[in-house]
């Protein structure tokens, strides 16, 4: 009766610690997400998919609160300009404007359970991207050229996401929504950034 006893407490306490210990947030974590981005600033283009990745450091001293290094590529979306009279001469303009943000995040997780809401906020650098490409023809004479510019600013970002699945466990899924702020010149870019994530 005794051994029987003590076998049980084993096995419930073989059962319990691990169970107990995939619920403690793991240190790492690698994250992926694609979602949609569109500038706010007046005649901006209509938007476009956002491709966003990083890793995540939780403190051991503080396990709420997290330190990432994140990269992202956003399109931004496409204008274009066309026109053409009765004696088929013609100018055809499409720009394309894209972001590659390089970031330093904070994020604060509250206390670790399925749904877990989070913070983040952090500055990094903004390679903005502008693509051009041209086509025109006038008394049947015509040509195309195409071309690129890249200027890199400081911006700052911030935003409000949600972590879902038991803390702990191998894969998680979450989705957050973030406002960026680009120091272009004369007048600051603004962006919005809705993504859906993986988390490893």
């Amino acid at each position: 009766m005794r051994l029987m006893s003590v076998t049980l407490v084993v096995l419930i306490a073989l059962v319990l610690v691990p169970a107990r210990a995939s619920a403690e947030p793991k240190p790492y974590m690698i994250h992926g997400g694609v979602g949609f981005v569109k500038a706010l600033n007046d005649n901006a283009p209509d938007g476009s998919i956002g491709l966003h990745g990083g890793l995540i450091y939780r403190l051991q001293n503080s396990p709420q609160v997290g330190i990432g290094a994140e990269f992202g590529y956003y399109m931004l979306g496409s204008e274009s300009y066309s026109e053409s009279d009765f004696y088929g001469n013609y100018v055809e303009v499409e720009a394309d404007w894209a972001t590659y943000p390089i970031l330093g995040e904070i994020y604060f997780f509250v206390t670790p359970r399925t749904s877990t809401p989070y913070l983040v906020g952090g500055l990094g650098l903004y390679p903005l991207k502008v693509s051009v490409d041209a086509a025109a023809s006038y008394n049947g004479y015509g040509g195309s050229a195409s071309g690129s510019e890249t200027e890199t600013n400081m911006g700052i970002n911030g935003g409000l996401g949600f972590l879902f699945g038991r803390p702990g466990a191998q894969l998680r899924f979450g989705a957050d929504g973030r406002f960026h702020i680009i120091m272009t010149e004369q007048e600051s870019t603004q962006l919005i950034a809705l993504m859906g994530r993986i988390f490893f």
